[in-house]
């Protein structure tokens, strides 16, 4: 679980960091998506960054990865060294030029071109490529610190617009309308057992576990904190591991409250949609912010 979150969050600051690169360039006629996940029949395609202009899309697909990167073209892999370890990844340039030929055939009514590279985002990585592809990678892989460069070059190449800026906004918004959340069973995903999890709410202050309820309060037994609003938090991770959907018994056993009245009261003070009678009630939560 480590792993995957310092996975995740190095391809989050990844993409912050080709963000603080597009500052310069945002306007009315630049549009910038980020992590849109849009689906085709069976197949899921998720865009790192998608820029929209008047003229020209671009698709980025961002990598944040030290060490040396080879681009092995033939066998469609990546390869990167780093303190003497070689290790194989699928290759962001074909995942690229996927998502690409997608975006395309997506906006194909519009005949806009789309250009589509990989991003390093860390300016000490080392790029190589395989000496007969050097051609294509060196096309295709930049440095975050070019792309301002290169969608400056792209703006100069294509200066003629194809649609109106009101018409950009409408497919945009119709883009962001199309997505969909990647919402992974953690529990499967990891192996957990639904009883492995530790239940309670968790302290704000010190993060010890469980708080507990004293007259309308959440109080720590390690620090001594009190509030009135931890128990938000603690929904927010049942939404995450278990789903949106909770019974006055499931916010009992989750949240370690032992009444059914204090559980209904709080259910009640959170004015959630519902369905069911009063004993079958089922709450919808909604999704963490």
């Amino acid at each position: 679980m480590e792993d995957e979150y310092a996975r995740r969050m190095a391809g989050y600051r990844g993409e912050q960091s080709v963000g603080y690169h597009l500052i310069p360039l945002l306007s009315k006629e630049f549009l910038v998506l980020y992590d849109l996940r849009m689906q085709k029949k069976s197949s899921f395609y998720q865009m790192d960054i998608q820029i929209l202009t008047p003229a020209f899309f671009v698709v980025l697909e961002v990598k944040n990865m030290s060490g040396t990167l080879c681009f092995d073209q033939p066998f469609s892999q990546l390869i990167r060294t780093i303190n003497g370890k070689e290790e194989a990844f699928a290759c962001p340039i074909v995942q690229v030029k996927r998502q690409a030929n997608y975006l395309e055939n997506w906006a194909s009514v519009y005949r806009i071109p789309v250009h589509s590279y990989v991003v390093i985002s860390n300016p000490t990585t080392i790029i190589k490529s395989i000496p007969a592809y050097s051609d294509i990678v060196v096309k295709t892989v930049i440095h975050a610190a070019a792309v301002e460069e290169k969608i400056t070059s792209l703006r100069t190449r294509y200066r003629e617009p194809l649609m109106s800026p009101k018409e950009l906004f409408k497919l945009s918004k119709k883009l962001k309308n199309l997505h969909v959340p990647d919402n992974p069973d953690l529990l499967s995903m990891f192996q957990i057992r639904r009883n492995e999890l530790l239940t309670g709410v968790h302290c704000p202050s010190c993060s010890s576990i469980p708080m507990r309820k004293i007259s309308g309060a959440w109080s720590c037994r390690k620090c001594g904190c009190l509030t009135k609003t931890a128990h938000l938090n603690t929904l927010d991770d049942y939404v995450l591991l278990l789903g949106t959907s909770i019974t006055n018994r499931q916010v009992r056993e989750f949240l370690q409250v032992s009444s059914t009245f204090s559980a209904s009261k709080l259910l009640a003070s959170l004015n959630l949609p519902h369905t069911g009678t009063y004993r079958n009630r089922a709450y919808l939560l909604p999704a963490p912010t």
